[in-house]
This record gives structure tokens, C-alpha cells and sequence, in this order.
């Protein structure tokens, strides 16, 4: 993902937002979406102590095999 740092007078006027944003550059014509961080973790059903945990999970199937599982059903 790319990231960009907004200059500070930017970031001060997106601070404020709860909820996802639309950005529109000065002719009105859609950019794109800004997603305050707190906003994406709310939507989440797990804590972030779960989140973690999962992380540290090892393990599981290669792609490969679930693809050719898939594939023969």
C-alpha cells in the first residue's frame, strides 16, 4: 500500500472525522475515500487482544491444496 503524510493543515482537518470521509479535489469530481483508522477498527467483530493472538497463529493449509480441493468439488 502507498502511503502518503499530508501536509498539516490537512491533517488537522481529517482528524476530526468519526466515519469515512469522501475527498474531492476543488472541481467537486471524487478522489477517493479517507477512513479514519478508529472508524476500520469499530468494524471489526474481534478485540484487538484477539486480533493479536491471530497474528501469532502459525499453520494451516498451503493455497495451493485449498485451490485443488476447491477444484475437485
Amino acid at each position: 500500500m502507498t502511503r502518503i503524510v499530508f501536509e498539516p493543515e490537512i491533517e488537522s482537518r481529517l482528524s476530526g472525522f468519526q466515519e469515512a470521509v469522501e475527498v474531492c479535489d476543488r472541481e467537486g469530481r471524487l478522489i477517493g475515500y479517507f477512513h479514519p483508522a478508529r472508524s476500520l477498527r469499530d468494524l471489526s467483530p474481534l478485540s484487538d487482544d484477539e486480533v493479536e493472538k491471530l497474528r501469532g497463529q502459525t499453520g494451516g493449509r498451503p493455497l495451493k491444496d485449498i485451490l485443488e480441493d476447491l477444484q475437485a468439488s
